[in-house]
């Protein structure tokens, strides 16, 4: 849910979104839809061009709809793995949504701070609600035109949205997997630094809370470790190096994490320094993300493909903000709460302030109010479970926790494979087995 730019690889949503389906590339199309779902209607109504496309590769005439979801990043086209297999299972056709701001999904004027305060989670929603109506029209069947049975799918930030779709247009949707859903906006968050301190090994943690500790201690060298110029805001600096680490171990990498912190021995930070640049690419540490300078004022071309997006939703409406728990920090003692709002304050203004209330007072943040029909699975090396539903590590008809070490966020979204954790299997099982109950008898399956 953002706690970075996008792992190599991944697309919108995560969990190798961008890995597709047998039988062709998806058709991709555009909706206009409202920049303002409050504005009076009229000649003046402002539109911007929504993506989204259309997998017929596993339909079947009567099959289900599978939505998945846009998220904090830009769009491929493709559903996850899990969604695809899920899809041959079931004969479903399956509709990958871009969510607004992202990718190519933009209005006239781009991210511009006029624009921004459109990008919410709620209008997202209502986006959803228009392109999943017009492909449902499209594929209704039977002599009554039913509309096909639909479920969302998502992941992280995507897999909250999957949720609170489900319980703002049960019309609509049937079903909805939330995969490390972030369904709790926070705005003070040290409990995902906490999470990372409880399931690193002992010596890889001491290492990195070493590093920590030099850094802090001699900013200036430490900058240049990472190839940033010395008068790089600390904060920046200090956010940047802290997600190095954290999004290694909620990723699934911990291994090579530690790995890298042991071999580098007493010199702790340029262990770190080096892992960043090997794990991540050189151009991690300067990347727009961690600069508040350039998410405030460019060039536009670098906010692209989640940085000012991404860091608007955060500072206005989910926060997240990952705070230097009290005791026991990983993360640098200065990256406290304050910080984190001013840098808010500095790319978006003085007023600047994220306000969770109204998010989770829709939904329920982690009490949702209507789990119907929706499953939330959880993993034990994702700092994000800390953000998620509140029973998420209890079992329930609803819930489902893979507590192995190695899995991370979105895990079950990946591809089986037979050397998944039998806690991961156990997860995807009980999710067929949910959505079987979901949907009408699943067609024979084309081969």
């Amino acid at each position: 849910a953002g706690a970075g730019p996008l792992p190599p690889g991944w697309a919108s949503g995560g969990a190798g979104a961008g890995v597709g389906a047998a039988g062709g590339a998806p058709r991709a199309r555009t909706a206009a839809l409202p920049l303002d779902y409050g504005a009076a209607p009229g000649a003046n109504a402002t539109f911007f061009s929504n993506r989204f496309w259309v997998d017929d590769s596993h339909y079947s005439f009567d099959g289900p709809l599978f939505v998945y979801m846009g998220g904090e990043g830009p769009a491929s086209g493709r559903g996850a793995p899990w969604v695809l297999e899920l899809a041959r299972r079931h004969g479903a056709l399956v509709l990958a949504l871009e969510h607004r701001f992202y990718g190519e999904s933009l209005p006239a004027g781009g991210l511009s701070l006029e624009n921004l305060p459109h990008l919410t989670a709620d209008n997202a929603l209502e986006d959803a609600a228009r392109i999943v109506t017009l492909v449902q029209d499209e594929h209704r069947v039977g002599m009554g035109g039913r509309r096909p049975p639909t479920v969302a799918f998502g992941g992280s930030y995507s897999g909250a949205l999957s949720a609170w779709f489900r319980m703002a247009y049960p019309e609509l949707v049937d079903g909805a997997l939330s995969s490390s859903g972030v369904v709790n906006a926070r705005l003070d968050f040290p409990q995902f630094d906490m999470h990372i301190a409880e399931v690193l090994p002992a010596d890889c943690l001491a290492a990195l809370r070493a590093a920590t500790a030099a850094l802090d201690a001699r900013p200036a060298p430490g900058k240049a470790l990472f190839g940033l110029p010395a008068d790089t805001p600390d904060a920046d600096f200090q956010y940047m190096y802290a997600d190095s680490a954290a999004m290694a171990v909620q990723y699934g990498s911990k291994d090579a994490l530690c790995k890298a912190m042991a071999e580098g021995g007493s010199e702790p930070e340029k262990a770190l320094a080096d892992f960043t640049a090997l794990h991540w690419g050189r151009d991690f540490a300067g990347s727009c993300f961690y600069s508040t300078s350039c998410l405030h004022l460019g060039p536009a071309q670098r906010w692209q493909p989640t940085a000012r997006s991404w860091r608007w939703q955060k500072c206005t409406q989910l926060a997240y903000l990952q705070r230097a728990p009290a005791k026991g920090a990983v993360r640098s003692k200065h990256l406290d709460l304050k910080a984190l709002e001013l840098q808010c304050m500095q790319v978006f203004g003085p007023a600047t302030e994220p306000n969770t209330s109204h998010i989770n007072s829709r939904f329920g943040g982690a009490r949702p109010y209507d789990t119907s029909n929706i499953f939330f699975t959880n993993f034990k090396d994702d700092p994000w479970v800390e953000a998620g539903v509140a029973n998420a590590r209890e079992a329930s008809d609803h819930t489902c926790f893979a507590d192995c070490d190695g899995c991370g966020h979105c895990q079950d979204l990946h591809a089986p494979t037979a050397d998944d954790p039998e806690e991961l299997q156990q997860c995807r099982e009980k999710f067929a087995e949910a959505i079987a109950g979901w949907l009408p008898p699943a067609p024979t399956i084309r081969v």
